[in-house]
């Protein structure tokens, strides 16, 4: 095993560094200099970002990053030179690079490993990662998702009147305004942030993307876009930093400071249901078409329910919700085949119960079934689910339809002793439990 190296340091990239990392990469300087830039800012398409140069014995060995997402996390990458390898390097590397982004508020370091690269998910498994999903990515690699706790998310709560709530809900407000007083100062990056609606409770989960304190809401305002704040195309124009003063007097905005909180809605990861072969994306009325093929290629799930399928019929399921949910809480996705839609589910989060999920509907292409594809498919949704917190999964058959019973059961499913009649037939609530 490589002996931990003695001393080893970042030191954020600079131009002086380009030619090397150049060389290395094999590219021209002038295609590193974005990366330099967004850098410097701290930013890159609207997320933190930052690159370090790796130096040991006092030369340069190697580059480091880190990236924020969506989803509260960041993630690292790190590369060490071939002649500076197995000498401990490395893990110095990603341990200073886990205590910067502690630094920045970050709860969750992430890093993809490629399943063939031994020495590399070595190296993070000594620094504390584990292996959370085993996916093939965007290249086609068949990859490690790992990861390392930095401090443990919390879930905080707060009210939102209707209208902001549902520009948070439907995901074009991306920024929280608030006071930066004690209650504020405890939310970290990667917290959740569970927002109900002031009008009829409905709500909201998402996920905290970033913290960006001001000295007072004309700073805020001087630096954030601010129809991702709250406001509209048609009001933006009329946007101005004593909007604020309803809800927050200058002297508080003084005594504490405000805070925009980067909030994005908590999804589902679906990228990792996608299987080799078949591509995976979230259904639009655009699909309709491809829907109602598959729909009336399933003659007896329709016969059951005693109804035709119509465009106009799967056009509503789309947008379809359970009472007090919203559509941050509604997956309805597709699995396909070059152009050929062969499954689809639509997935409700959070429902009935916080730690539960929803199977609203979910059918195979007539000609896929049979060969055991459903079933995978199922297995990798539970799978995700599961690694996701969800505790039950919960769905309704038709009662009377020996097919559809058969196969739910064989995935596991279990019926209870909840039901209710629908117009034609009677649905039965089957369960199946995750943890």
């Amino acid at each position: 095993m490589a002996e931990r190296a003695s001393v080893v340091w970042l030191t954020s990239l600079t131009a002086q560094e380009l030619p090397v990392l150049a060389a290395y990469m094999g590219c021209d300087e002038d295609a590193l200099v974005p990366m330099l830039e967004a850098s410097v800012a701290r930013l890159h398409n609207g997320h933190y970002y930052a690159a370090y140069c790796v130096y040991a014995q006092g030369m340069c060995a190697g580059f480091v990053s880190l990236m924020g997402h969506e989803d509260g996390t960041v993630s690292q990458g790190v590369d060490v030179f071939p002649a500076f390898r197995r000498q401990g390097i490395g893990l110095c590397a990603v341990e200073q690079l886990a205590a910067i982004a502690a630094r920045q508020g970050f709860a969750t370091l992430t890093a993809q490993v490629r399943t063939d690269n031994a020495a590399s998910i070595a190296l993070h498994r000594r620094a504390g990662f584990t292996v959370k999903n085993r996916r093939i990515n965007r290249r086609g690699n068949e990859v490690f998702d790992m990861e390392k706790t930095l401090c443990t998310p919390m879930r905080h709560e707060m009210s939102l009147r209707p209208k902001p709530f549902a520009a948070i809900a439907d995901g074009s407000k991306r920024y929280e305004l608030r006071l930066q007083d004690e209650k504020r100062r405890a939310i970290r990056v990667g917290d959740e942030i569970l927002f109900t609606c002031t009008e009829d409770g409905r709500t909201v989960l998402t996920r905290v993307t970033g913290l960006y304190p001001f000295a007072d809401f004309t700073a805020l305002y001087a630096a954030l876009p601010l129809t991702e704040c709250g406001y509209t195309p048609e009001n933006v124009a009329r946007a101005h930093p004593r909007d604020m003063e309803r809800y927050y007097l200058p002297e508080k905005q003084a005594l504490y400071g405000v805070l925009a909180i980067g909030v994005a809605r908590v999804r589902y990861p679906l990228a990792v249901l996608a299987m080799q072969g078949l591509e995976l994306r979230e259904l639009s009325p655009a699909d309709v078409p491809e829907m109602l093929r598959l729909a009336r290629g399933n003659p007896l799930y329709y016969q059951h329910m005693g109804i035709i399928p119509d465009e106009q019929g799967l056009l509503e399921t789309l947008t379809a919700l359970p009472p007090r949910r919203t559509m941050a809480d509604k997956h309805f996705f597709g699995w396909f085949e070059g152009s050929r839609l062969v499954a689809m589910m639509d997935l409700i989060a959070r429902h009935p119960q916080e730690d539960m999920a929803f199977i609203g509907w979910f059918m195979v292409d007539a000609e896929r079934q049979g060969y055991g594809l459903g079933r995978r498919l199922v297995t990798a949704v539970m799978e995700m689910l599961s690694r996701c917190g969800v505790r039950e999964v919960r769905l309704g058959r038709v009662a009377g339809n020996p097919q559809s019973e058969a196969f739910w059961r064989a995935c596991g499913f279990q019926d209870t002793s909840m039901g209710y009649d629908a117009d034609a037939y009677h649905v039965t609530v089957m369960s199946r439990m995750l943890k």
